[in-house]
């Protein structure tokens, strides 16, 4: 479990093995070209090193594979894993929500 910088992941592999784990996983799906996206990014590193889980960010236009496999829609998207299972989402930049989705689930 890392409590600090959120890692961007640029691979399907590398995400793999980071559900693979057994920690709390937080994923911010995003794309370059997403005005919100960009917007609730610091409220989402901010909650990264406030919070015990592993927090990383993946961009789907350059690993598109894991947006598929993740099923997400729309941008920005944020999924929370325990023990590689999904077990809540966000879609929106509402920071509010998104705050409130990790303090129930990490």
């Amino acid at each position: 479990m890392v409590v600090g910088p959120v890692e961007e992941v640029r691979s399907m592999a590398r995400y793999q093995t980071v559900l693979g784990g057994s920690d709390t996983v937080v994923v911010d799906f995003f794309a370059s070209w997403c005005r919100p996206c960009d917007l609730i990014l610091p409220k989402y590193e901010e909650l990264a090193s406030r919070f015990p889980a592993t927090f990383i960010k993946v961009d789907i236009d350059e690993v598109p594979g894991v947006a598929q496999l993740a099923n997400v829609r729309a941008m920005p998207t944020f999924h929370v894993y325990k023990c590689g299972k999904r077990i809540a989402e966000m879609v929106g930049a509402d920071k509010y929500k998104l705050e409130e989705m990790i303090k129930r689930t990490v």
